[in-house]
C-alpha cells in the first residue's frame, strides 16, 4: 500500500473511477440490442468523463459528457421525432472534431494529444448512430484504438485497460453473432 500513499488523492479517485468503469465497460458491446449497448455506454461515459477530469485530461472529460447527450439521443432515435432528425449526427461529429478547441485554448499553444479522443468520439459518433450492432462493435474498436493511445500518453492506467477490455467485448460480441447466425443458416 505504500505506491498509493505517494499519489496525490485526484490520481487515486480517477485510478478508482477506472475500476468501475472497467466493470461497466465489459458490458458495453456485450449488449446484444442497440439499446442494451447505448444505455451501457451512458454510464459507462458518465464515469469516464469524472476520471479524465481528475487526470487532468480535459478534452476526454468533454467528449465523455458530450458522449452522455449523445446516447439518450441515440437512444430515442426511430422512437422519437426529435431525436430521428440527421441533424444530431452531423451536431455531434463537429463537437467531437471541434473538441481540441477549448484544450488549445486552455494551453495556449497547439498539441496533438486532444486530437486522439476527438477522433475517437467522431468514430464512436458513427458507430452509436449505426442500427446494426455488427457496425457499432467494429467501429467501437476503431474508436478505443484512439482511446488507447491517449490514456497511454495520460499514464492513465484504467483507461488503457478498459479500452483493451473494450475491443475484447467487442470482438466476443462479434463472435456471437457470427455463431448464432452460423445456427439460423
Amino acid at each position: 500500500m505504500d505506491f498509493f500513499k505517494d499519489l496525490p488523492p485526484n490520481i487515486i479517485i480517477s485510478q478508482i473511477l477506472g475500476a468501475i468503469g472497467i466493470i461497466v465497460g465489459l458490458t458495453v458491446y456485450a449488449g446484444k440490442t442497440r439499446p442494451q449497448i447505448l444505455a451501457c455506454k451512458f454510464v459507462s461515459d458518465a464515469i469516464w468523463s469524472a476520471n479524465y477530469l481528475l487526470v487532468g485530461g480535459y478534452t476526454g472529460s468533454l467528449l465523455n459528457a458530450i458522449g452522455m447527450v449523445r446516447e439518450v439521443v441515440f437512444y430515442h432515435r426511430g422512437t422519437k421525432k426529435w431525436a430521428s432528425n440527421r441533424f444530431w449526427l452531423y451536431l455531434f461529429a463537429a463537437l467531437a472534431l471541434l473538441s481540441p478547441i477549448m484544450e488549445w485554448a486552455q494551453l495556449g499553444s497547439f498539441s496533438w494529444l486532444p486530437l486522439l479522443p476527438a477522433c475517437g468520439s467522431t468514430c464512436s459518433v458513427f458507430s452509436l448512430y449505426s442500427r446494426r450492432p455488427r457496425t457499432m462493435r467494429i467501429l467501437g474498436i476503431v474508436t478505443q484504438l484512439f482511446w488507447i493511445t491517449y490514456g497511454i500518453i495520460l499514464s492513465n492506467v484504467t483507461s488503457v485497460l478498459s479500452s483493451t477490455m473494450l475491443i475484447i467485448s467487442a470482438i466476443i460480441g462479434m463472435i456471437r453473432e457470427a455463431v448464432a447466425e452460423r445456427k439460423e443458416a
